[in-house]
């Protein structure tokens, strides 16, 4: 049922786009004349705005000598088939490129081919495959580390304050917890990249430093998460591991941390979903992830729709992805737990 509902809402994101696309037909102007072509001397050329509406091929004439792009020297127009129609100058519903009739399906069409073109022909496609692969290593490498760290900073926090110690850390923690929790992502890979790094005269690739602030504003996160599966966990059990003679940390790490970790599985995959999503913000230090891959091909195409419109899938996908990974691991821990 949920996957036909994911299926519907795919389908019905499709049917919208595509409305939109209808709506903008060639009907746009910016330069020349707004009416229709007007040609009363029968020149081939608007009386108003001098502009020739109509390939040679229209006018019963040849095209000339092709300039590179075959683009005719005579009528100033492509020989063969428009990528893309517009209608900026007369708004009467003819291509000022080709001549032809042009709908806003046509225009649709030629944003698509656009895009083709870019991203197959001209090789695009092998940056937007490796602008996936970094931002998968960013968010799984990032989750990691905020993983250790977490479990870390939740083990202080819960530990009885009985030392100054145990004082200095927790309060060590808190005030971690409370900068990477209080100030937002893209201003911690500024401050990483742009500060931190020149002040110690350290020099390291962007991606390793996208990693490491991630895995530390993860773990600042995943602490409160893994405190919060710590204490669902009955204190009885800890009490019984050091009735038994464990240590504390082994008592945590063997009996509590596991159980808890499968408490908060699915809050521990929305944090993943949060990372995937946020990698989007790398490109501030120079990363080139599927955000900054695509918005490569829009400023090389000029078209922005197409670019946009993919790179929303794939995070979508991305997300569905996830979401059907943690629930099949969760089905996986429950039935576990039966058999034992």
């Amino acid at each position: 049922m949920k996957n036909k509902k994911i299926i519907l809402l795919i389908l019905a994101l499709i049917l919208l786009i595509g409305s939109l696309f209808s709506l903008t037909a060639c009907s746009s102007s910016k330069d020349g004349c707004k009416e229709a072509f007007i040609d009363e001397n029968n020149d081939g050329y608007c009386d108003k705005c001098k502009h020739r509406i109509a390939p040679c091929t229209e006018l019963g004439e040849k095209h000339g000598i092709i300039e590179v792009g075959n683009v005719c020297t005579t009528c100033k127009f492509k020989c063969n088939e428009c990528l893309k129609h517009e209608d900026y100058l007369h708004n009467d519903n003819l291509c000022d490129r080709c001549g032809a009739y042009c709908t806003g399906w046509d225009e649709f069409v030629g944003m698509f081919k656009v895009f083709h073109n870019e991203f197959i022909t001209n090789g695009a496609y092998k940056e937007t495959l490796n602008g996936l692969g970094v931002t998968a290593l960013i968010a799984i490498f990032g989750l990691l580390i905020g993983i250790v760290i977490g479990i870390l900073i939740a083990v202080v926090k819960v530990m009885p304050k009985t030392s100054v110690v145990t004082k200095i850390l927790s309060v060590i923690c808190d005030i971690y917890v409370g900068f990477f929790r209080g100030t937002p992502m893209v201003v911690q890979l500024l401050l990483g990249y742009f500060v931190l790094l020149p002040a110690l005269d350290v020099s390291t690739l962007p991606e390793i430093v996208a990693i490491v602030i991630f895995g530390l504003n993860s773990g600042a996160y995943v602490s409160e998460i893994m405190r919060a599966g710590i204490n669902s966990v009955d204190r009885g059990q800890l009490e019984a591991g050091r009735a038994v003679g464990l240590p504390y940390g082994v008592a945590m790490m063997k009996i509590i941390i596991p159980q808890s970790i499968k408490n908060i599985l699915p809050t521990l995959g929305n944090e993943f979903i949060v990372l995937v999503k946020e990698t989007s913000i790398v490109s501030f230090i120079t990363v080139v992830d599927i955000t900054k891959a695509l918005k490569n091909i829009a400023d090389a195409t000029y078209e922005y729709i197409i670019p946009y419109v993919v790179l929303a899938f794939i995070y979508l996908v991305l997300v569905i992805l996830i979401t059907i990974g943690v629930k099949c691991m969760e089905r996986r821990l429950k039935r576990d737990e039966r058999k034992a």
